[in-house]
């Protein structure tokens, strides 16, 4: 799908995914299909359990649809092997997790940092760590472990480390949490 001649920024077409437990099958996405152009927000509300994160996952790349395809500006990304999609996730697609997933023996900064270092651009983005800080107001906790920090602090240090590469795909798992 293409909207006036552009390239749908994150585009799902007919994702099913259906979760097995011993016989039952419980389907959770039936059919579902979605454009996002770039520059659009979407907000995907529903009950708890009614698949938004793992939605959210499968568009992201952190889980496999049982069908359907997933394209991030105009790619199918189920199409990569694993080295090409951890590649994708860290440069392309900023994440902030529900449960914040910070690394509990990273400082803050670190804990932030954490997509360039996996890639070895750390040196290249030390000013952008320096803004994202400030703007989080976790200056003065940059070097403190998870552990050392508030739970409303860990939810900043997550929400900081998805824009610090400047992904193109940002995406957000309970964003009024």
């Amino acid at each position: 799908m293409k909207s006036m001649g552009k390239t749908a920024a994150v585009e799902g077409r007919h994702i099913v995914k259906n979760f097995r437990t011993g016989d039952a099958v419980t389907e959770v996405l039936k059919d579902l299909s979605l454009q996002v152009m770039q520059g659009e927000f979407v907000s995907i509300m529903g009950p708890s359990g009614s698949g938004k994160s793992t939605l959210l996952y499968i568009l992201g790349g952190l889980e496999s649809p049982t069908s359907g395809r997933v394209l991030l500006n105009g790619t199918d990304i189920y199409g990569f092997g694993d080295k090409e999609m951890s590649m994708l996730r860290r440069r392309s697609i900023g994440f902030v997790f529900q449960f914040y997933n910070l690394i509990p023996n990273l400082n803050a900064e670190e804990n932030i940092m954490l997509p360039l270092l996996l890639d070895g651009q750390k040196m290249e983005h030390l000013d952008r760590l320096d803004q994202i800080l400030e703007v989080v107001g976790l200056t003065d906790r940059r070097r403190h472990t998870p552990r050392e920090l508030s739970g409303g602090q860990q939810q900043r240090v997550a929400n900081g480390r998805a824009p610090i590469g400047n992904p193109g795909i940002p995406f957000d798992d309970e964003p009024t949490g």
